[in-house]
């Protein structure tokens, strides 16, 4: 049980590296051709299915993480970039803007990501 345990961290802690390293090379323009969205994920988890539980299982937990980390990237609408604002205010010991300008920037950048994941499900749905 104990080295099923640490075999999950290991392989945890894998694939968090392995989500850095792609958003690295995404940020430096490479890899674009293997962002994938709602349609993306659908055909991995179906596929994984096909293959059997413990795949489905391994697979779904895989993209957890991912988008666990995506989660937490410092961009607004996202968990990150409210950590962003918590941050400042804690530094500054005050709201660097107030709650109002706050939620207009996390609405924009929720349109933004919107907008992006509607770009990549077209893009998907082209490719399936």
């Amino acid at each position: 049980l104990m080295a099923s345990v640490g075999h999950g961290v290991e392989r945890g802690w894998s694939v968090v590296h392995e989500a850095l390293k792609g958003l690295g090379l995404l940020a430096q323009g490479r890899k674009l051709d293997q962002v994938g969205g709602p349609v993306a994920i659908l055909k991995l988890l179906s596929q994984a299915a096909g293959s059997g539980g413990y795949d489905l299982f391994e697979t779904a937990a895989m993209l957890s993480i991912i988008l666990g980390v995506m989660n937490l990237l410092p961009l607004p609408a996202l968990d990150g970039g409210r950590l962003v604002f918590i941050f400042l205010e804690w530094g500054f010991r005050r709201p660097v803007i107030g709650r109002t300008r706050e939620a207009y920037v996390h609405v924009v950048g929720l349109v933004v990501l919107l907008g992006l994941l509607a770009l990549i499900t077209v893009r998907d749905l082209r490719r399936w």
